[in-house]
Protein backbone atom coordinates (compact mmCIF):
# COMPACT_ATOMS: atom_id res chain seq x y z
CA UNK A 1 0.00 0.00 0.00
CA UNK A 2 1.33 3.56 -0.69
CA UNK A 3 2.69 5.16 2.21
CA UNK A 4 2.53 9.57 2.56
CA UNK A 5 5.27 11.35 3.83
CA UNK A 6 5.22 15.38 3.21
CA UNK A 7 6.55 17.19 0.28
CA UNK A 8 8.89 20.02 1.91
CA UNK A 9 8.64 21.83 5.10
CA UNK A 10 5.37 22.04 6.62
CA UNK A 11 3.95 25.51 6.54
CA UNK A 12 5.85 28.47 8.07
CA UNK A 13 4.23 28.26 11.65
CA UNK A 14 2.90 31.91 11.95
CA UNK A 15 0.07 30.70 9.47
CA UNK A 16 -2.37 28.31 11.54
CA UNK A 17 -4.36 26.56 9.01
CA UNK A 18 -7.14 24.90 10.59
CA UNK A 19 -7.35 26.52 13.96
CA UNK A 20 -11.41 27.21 14.73
CA UNK A 21 -10.21 30.89 16.51
CA UNK A 22 -7.90 32.21 13.66
CA UNK A 23 -8.00 31.17 10.26
CA UNK A 24 -6.70 32.48 6.87
CA UNK A 25 -9.24 33.95 4.80
CA UNK A 26 -10.51 31.76 1.80
CA UNK A 27 -10.37 32.48 -1.38
CA UNK A 28 -13.47 33.48 -2.87
CA UNK A 29 -14.81 32.17 -6.43
CA UNK A 30 -18.07 33.29 -8.44
CA UNK A 31 -18.68 29.69 -9.28
CA UNK A 32 -20.96 27.17 -6.53
CA UNK A 33 -20.02 24.36 -5.91
CA UNK A 34 -23.12 22.34 -4.14
CA UNK A 35 -24.01 21.63 -0.92
CA UNK A 36 -21.84 21.32 1.94
CA UNK A 37 -22.08 19.80 5.76
CA UNK A 38 -19.53 20.95 8.60
CA UNK A 39 -19.63 18.33 11.23
CA UNK A 40 -18.53 19.51 14.52
CA UNK A 41 -17.83 23.31 13.19
CA UNK A 42 -17.22 24.62 16.37
CA UNK A 43 -17.48 28.68 16.47
CA UNK A 44 -18.08 28.52 12.99
CA UNK A 45 -15.25 30.89 11.83
CA UNK A 46 -13.92 28.43 9.17
CA UNK A 47 -17.43 27.65 7.56
CA UNK A 48 -17.97 31.29 7.55
CA UNK A 49 -14.50 31.64 5.67
CA UNK A 50 -15.81 28.83 3.11
CA UNK A 51 -19.85 29.05 2.83
CA UNK A 52 -19.47 31.43 0.09
CA UNK A 53 -18.16 28.52 -2.01
CA UNK A 54 -21.56 26.54 -2.04
CA UNK A 55 -24.94 27.27 -2.73
CA UNK A 56 -26.32 25.94 0.71
CA UNK A 57 -24.49 25.20 4.15
CA UNK A 58 -25.29 23.48 7.03
CA UNK A 59 -22.74 22.99 10.00
CA UNK A 60 -23.59 20.67 13.37
CA UNK A 61 -22.30 21.40 16.86
CA UNK A 62 -23.72 19.84 19.95
CA UNK A 63 -21.95 22.96 22.20
CA UNK A 64 -24.48 25.92 22.61
CA UNK A 65 -22.25 28.48 22.86
CA UNK A 66 -21.01 27.49 19.66
CA UNK A 67 -23.97 27.13 18.06
CA UNK A 68 -24.85 30.90 19.03
CA UNK A 69 -21.48 31.63 17.95
CA UNK A 70 -22.48 30.52 14.55
CA UNK A 71 -25.73 32.18 14.27
CA UNK A 72 -24.17 35.48 14.89
CA UNK A 73 -21.92 35.50 11.97
CA UNK A 74 -24.61 34.09 10.14
CA UNK A 75 -23.98 30.51 9.40
CA UNK A 76 -26.69 28.39 8.67
CA UNK A 77 -26.67 25.59 11.73
CA UNK A 78 -28.15 22.78 14.13
CA UNK A 79 -27.36 21.32 17.59
CA UNK A 80 -27.29 17.32 16.67
CA UNK A 81 -25.38 15.03 19.11
CA UNK A 82 -25.74 12.67 15.96
CA UNK A 83 -25.75 12.59 12.45
CA UNK A 84 -28.89 10.30 12.29
CA UNK A 85 -31.61 13.05 11.24
CA UNK A 86 -29.39 13.82 7.96
CA UNK A 87 -29.93 10.09 7.40
CA UNK A 88 -30.33 9.43 3.57
CA UNK A 89 -29.24 12.99 2.11
CA UNK A 90 -26.12 13.28 0.72
CA UNK A 91 -23.66 16.39 0.17
CA UNK A 92 -21.20 17.45 -2.46
CA UNK A 93 -18.83 18.29 0.10
CA UNK A 94 -18.46 17.19 3.98
CA UNK A 95 -15.87 18.11 6.06
CA UNK A 96 -15.07 17.01 9.56
CA UNK A 97 -12.01 18.93 11.16
CA UNK A 98 -10.52 17.90 13.89
CA UNK A 99 -13.24 16.07 15.63
CA UNK A 100 -12.36 12.35 15.53
CA UNK A 101 -10.06 12.79 18.33
CA UNK A 102 -12.82 14.69 20.50
CA UNK A 103 -15.66 12.30 19.86
CA UNK A 104 -16.31 8.90 21.79
CA UNK A 105 -17.68 6.91 18.78
CA UNK A 106 -15.08 7.90 15.72
CA UNK A 107 -15.26 4.63 13.96
CA UNK A 108 -19.04 5.10 13.88
CA UNK A 109 -19.03 8.49 12.90
CA UNK A 110 -16.65 7.89 9.67
CA UNK A 111 -19.29 4.97 8.52
CA UNK A 112 -21.61 8.19 9.27
CA UNK A 113 -20.31 10.41 7.36
CA UNK A 114 -19.46 8.07 4.44
CA UNK A 115 -22.98 7.61 3.52
CA UNK A 116 -23.58 11.27 3.10
CA UNK A 117 -20.57 11.74 1.04
CA UNK A 118 -22.65 12.35 -2.59
CA UNK A 119 -21.51 9.24 -4.96
CA UNK A 120 -18.87 9.64 -6.97
CA UNK A 121 -18.57 13.26 -7.23
CA UNK A 122 -18.63 14.08 -3.35
CA UNK A 123 -15.75 14.24 -1.45
CA UNK A 124 -14.96 14.44 2.46
CA UNK A 125 -12.48 16.96 4.31
CA UNK A 126 -10.61 15.14 7.19
CA UNK A 127 -8.22 16.42 9.61
CA UNK A 128 -7.08 14.63 12.11
CA UNK A 129 -4.38 16.03 14.80
CA UNK A 130 -1.08 13.69 15.02
CA UNK A 131 0.20 12.45 17.28
CA UNK A 132 -3.25 10.82 18.20
CA UNK A 133 -4.25 11.52 21.58
CA UNK A 134 -7.98 11.08 21.73
CA UNK A 135 -10.06 12.39 24.95
CA UNK A 136 -13.90 13.34 25.20
CA UNK A 137 -15.69 15.91 27.37
CA UNK A 138 -18.08 14.33 29.85
CA UNK A 139 -19.74 17.24 30.02
CA UNK A 140 -20.02 21.03 30.91
CA UNK A 141 -17.46 21.66 33.33
CA UNK A 142 -16.25 18.10 33.91
CA UNK A 143 -12.63 16.03 33.36
CA UNK A 144 -11.93 14.57 30.25
CA UNK A 145 -12.63 10.76 29.70
CA UNK A 146 -11.59 7.99 27.23
CA UNK A 147 -13.50 7.24 23.53
CA UNK A 148 -15.68 4.58 23.83
CA UNK A 149 -14.35 3.34 20.11
CA UNK A 150 -10.64 3.34 19.40
CA UNK A 151 -8.79 3.74 16.65
CA UNK A 152 -5.78 2.05 16.99
CA UNK A 153 -3.26 4.18 16.34
CA UNK A 154 -0.52 4.78 19.04
CA UNK A 155 0.20 7.70 20.54
CA UNK A 156 3.76 7.63 20.42
CA UNK A 157 4.03 7.36 16.82
CA UNK A 158 5.51 10.19 14.64
CA UNK A 159 3.51 12.10 11.81
CA UNK A 160 4.15 10.13 9.08
CA UNK A 161 3.73 6.42 10.72
CA UNK A 162 0.67 7.93 12.15
CA UNK A 163 -0.73 9.16 8.32
CA UNK A 164 -0.19 5.42 7.49
CA UNK A 165 -1.58 3.72 9.98
CA UNK A 166 -4.92 6.07 9.73
CA UNK A 167 -4.71 5.21 5.62
CA UNK A 168 -3.95 1.53 6.03
CA UNK A 169 -5.97 0.75 9.22
CA UNK A 170 -8.74 2.88 9.61
CA UNK A 171 -9.60 4.75 6.33
CA UNK A 172 -9.23 2.25 3.83
CA UNK A 173 -11.09 -0.42 5.97
CA UNK A 174 -14.00 2.57 6.76
CA UNK A 175 -14.02 2.74 2.66
CA UNK A 176 -12.29 5.75 1.54
CA UNK A 177 -9.79 6.53 -1.43
CA UNK A 178 -7.04 9.48 -0.34
CA UNK A 179 -6.89 11.78 -3.13
CA UNK A 180 -4.84 14.28 -1.65
CA UNK A 181 -2.93 14.56 1.62
CA UNK A 182 -1.54 17.94 3.12
CA UNK A 183 0.67 18.87 6.58
CA UNK A 184 -0.94 21.53 7.78
CA UNK A 185 -0.17 23.48 11.46
CA UNK A 186 -3.23 23.45 13.85
CA UNK A 187 -3.33 25.39 17.15
CA UNK A 188 -4.87 24.26 19.84
CA UNK A 189 -6.34 25.98 23.11
CA UNK A 190 -4.03 25.36 25.91
CA UNK A 191 -4.20 24.89 29.83
CA UNK A 192 -2.12 26.25 32.72
CA UNK A 193 1.21 25.27 31.23
CA UNK A 194 0.69 27.68 28.41
CA UNK A 195 -1.85 29.52 26.40
CA UNK A 196 -2.20 27.51 22.86
CA UNK A 197 -0.37 24.67 21.61
CA UNK A 198 1.01 24.69 18.06
CA UNK A 199 0.17 20.92 16.60
CA UNK A 200 0.27 18.81 13.24
CA UNK A 201 -2.47 18.19 11.30
CA UNK A 202 -3.12 15.93 8.86
CA UNK A 203 -5.88 17.02 6.09
CA UNK A 204 -6.89 14.37 4.00
CA UNK A 205 -9.17 14.55 0.74
CA UNK A 206 -11.03 11.47 0.48
CA UNK A 207 -13.83 10.22 -1.71
CA UNK A 208 -16.06 7.19 -1.43
CA UNK A 209 -13.88 4.11 -2.58
CA UNK A 210 -16.50 2.17 -5.40
CA UNK A 211 -18.32 -0.99 -4.28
Amino acid sequence: PPRFSPRGPPPPSGTPALSRDEQPPASRTPASRGKLLDVGAGDGHVTAEIMGLFDSVLATEVSRPALWRMRMQGVPCEKMASLEPLKGQVFDTVACLNVLDRCSHPKSLLRDLRGLVKPQTGRLLLAVVFPFRPCVELGWGSALGEPEEWLGIDSELGWEESVNVMYQDVLVPAGFEVERLARVPYLCQGDVGSAFYELDDALFLLRVKDS
